[in-house]
């Protein structure tokens, strides 16, 4: 069983925003509700398998095998198709 994370988890280290990017997958937060909103923007790019995510706000690269790359990797798995 996968353990969604509370919001707070998927915030940037670096910048505290939650604004995602990988692979056309963009996990945001919205504003007003304080919700995820996860959604694909771009077609998935089969020759970037293994990508990192990068927040769009301050380009900060998610380190693999970290909490927050598993969480957001579980949530882009779940909902960004």
């Amino acid at each position: 069983m996968q353990t969604i994370l509370s919001n707070v988890t998927y915030r940037c280290p670096s910048c505290r925003s939650i604004d995602w990017f990988r692979d056309g997958c963009l996990i945001t937060e919205d504003e007003a509700t304080g919700d995820l909103v996860i959604r694909r923007v771009q077609i998935s790019d089969p020759r970037m398998p293994g990508t990192g995510w990068s927040c769009t706000y301050c380009a900060h690269e998610v380190l693999p095998e970290t909490r927050l790359a598993r969480g957001l990797d579980i949530r882009e798995r779940r909902d960004c198709s």
